[in-house]
């Protein structure tokens, strides 16, 4: 997850640096900050408009799925002390994992709907985050 979302962050910042230094001839239907920027293309970007923030998402399954396989301390499973074991680090990372997941998602959501609105060449075709999902 955190090389995905690096990737694409870069690839965001490429494309805003690359735009100021030349002119793009469908950016004439375009209003206001909208000729500032251009489509993202290219890996999970023809898929969705905020591959980044899926990225994210996955790097925080991957930790909650680190520390579910842990137990959050092993040596407590192995004592008996209360509070250990893959079922209590479930109890503990599932919160942050849904908050993570629900912040990124209503952000992803803004930004397609800012990308359908201001940009007319944009691909009507993307999802949000997740694609068949958001």
């Amino acid at each position: 997850g955190n090389a995905h979302q690096h990737r694409y962050h870069v690839a965001l910042a490429k494309l805003r640096g690359r735009e100021k230094r030349r002119e793009n001839v469908e950016k004439k239907d375009r209003e206001g900050a909208a000729k500032e920027y251009d489509v993202p293309r290219g890996g999970w970007f023809e898929r969705v408009s905020c591959p980044h923030y899926a990225a994210e998402v996955l790097l925080y399954v991957g930790m909650c799925a680190v520390a579910c396989g842990s137990g959050f301390g092993a040596g407590g499973i192995i004592t008996g002390a209360p509070g250990f074991g893959p079922a209590a680090a479930a109890t503990r990372t599932a919160p942050m994992l849904a908050s993570v997941a629900a912040n990124l998602a209503l952000a992803a959501r803004r930004n397609h709907e800012w990308y359908l609105r201001h940009m007319p060449d944009y691909p009507k075709g993307r999802w949000a985050m997740i694609p068949g999902i958001l």
